[in-house]
């Protein structure tokens, strides 16, 4: 017996925006200025970089 395809996922949620965010190290130097960007519902980000360039930071 056949059935019918699955509905798509329909994925809703808050979207995570960040606007015009800097951070700077301890020492005071600058590590982002001026980063902007949103992730929707269903999509995924990754961030990649150096030890220490602040992609923790960045969630805290």
């Amino acid at each position: 017996m056949l059935e019918p395809p699955p509905s798509p996922v329909r994925r809703s949620g808050p979207t995570i925006a960040f606007y015009r965010v800097a951070l700077d190290s301890p020492d005071g130097a600058p590590l982002f200025r001026e980063l902007t960007f949103e992730v929707v519902p269903g999509n995924s980000v990754m961030l990649m970089g150096p030890n220490g360039c602040g992609k923790s930071s960045l969630f805290r």
